[in-house]
């Protein structure tokens, strides 16, 4: 059988085949190739103009602890060292720091215990308030406590009022 005038050059091309199935096969290995090139070279462009995530670098810290004295780079601007007291040699700081952390933990103990509340758990709000006794015992956030423990005592005694 030959092929109508003009189309002599199709026998030569390399997607030619005999049958149509065997063409259909090769294209669409072709097309997965391409496919696959484009993905390579998109993520590749992307890569190399930094906009995919790069894996995070292992830190090495030494063995010696870090130093008490801040580094002069993370200084704030116009102060020195000499300006700058460690805070490990200053004791009155510290209890300070101490201080505001054990007020700020009562206060988030008081939002758990009002948040029991809203649930319907005034044992588990009374064990929250409970704990800002611990906490700290002699200051105002005890003794909101106290007063809100008593009220929850109230409440649980007479559920109607």
């Amino acid at each position: 059988m030959s092929l109508p005038r003009g189309l002599g050059y199709l026998p030569s091309l390399p997607f030619a085949a005999d049958r149509m199935d065997t063409w259909v096969l090769k294209v669409s290995i072709v097309i997965l190739l391409v496919g696959i090139a484009g993905l390579v070279l998109w993520h590749l462009g992307a890569y190399l103009a930094g906009k995919l995530p790069k894996k995070p670098r292992t830190v090495r810290h030494s063995p010696e602890p870090p130093s008490s004295i801040p580094s002069p780079n993370l200084l704030p601007r116009g102060r020195t060292l000499a300006d700058v007291a460690p805070i490990r040699d200053d004791p009155e700081r510290l209890q300070q720091t101490c201080t505001a952390l054990e007020d700020s933990l009562a206060q988030i103990y008081m939002e758990l215990a009002e948040s029991w509340l809203r649930k319907g758990q005034p044992q588990n709000a009374a064990a929250a308030l409970k704990k800002i006794l611990q906490i700290c015992p002699d200051r105002h956030p005890a003794q909101l406590a106290r007063d809100r423990l008593r009220q929850i005592g109230r409440e649980v005694e007479d559920p109607h009022p």
